[in-house]
């Protein structure tokens, strides 16, 4: 069974602002690889209020992790991501504000999985 982690955050700054995750992460074990904005949102996210949507890919102990994050139009919206959103084995999801990000790491541990989203989570309270 996979974990949900829900946080409730500072607010990461305005909606003008573009869509960034950071370049490293977990300190430092996780580096950014690639990021581009995510084309093919799922049917789910789009109709709760999309902004803008990005996919990253991040290089670390565990080799490569996909992180997929959704501005959505508010903390409501993504708050209901949370809990329509169907998670599959080797994912994990969390919510920070108006953002909803999913991790995916086939193969990935629950545990592991959480750890990571924990850490990323950390990172994006910095911004």
């Amino acid at each position: 069974m996979v974990l949900v982690v829900l946080l409730g955050l500072a607010s990461c700054g305005g909606a003008g602002e573009s869509l960034r995750l950071p370049d490293r992460f977990d300190n430092g074990q996780w580096r950014l690889v690639e990021s581009a904005p995510d084309d093919n949102p799922p049917d789910v996210v789009k109709q709760l209020g999309l902004k803008s949507a990005i996919r990253a890919r991040y290089q670390g102990p565990a080799g490569d992790l996909i992180v997929r994050s959704f501005r959505m139009a508010g903390q409501t919206s993504a708050f209901e991501l949370v809990q329509k959103w169907r998670t599959v084995e080797g994912t994990m999801h969390f919510q920070k504000d108006e953002l909803f990000v999913v991790l995916e790491k086939p193969g990935a541990q629950p545990m592991a999985l959480n750890a990571w989203a924990k850490a990323l989570d950390q990172e994006l309270r910095k911004k």
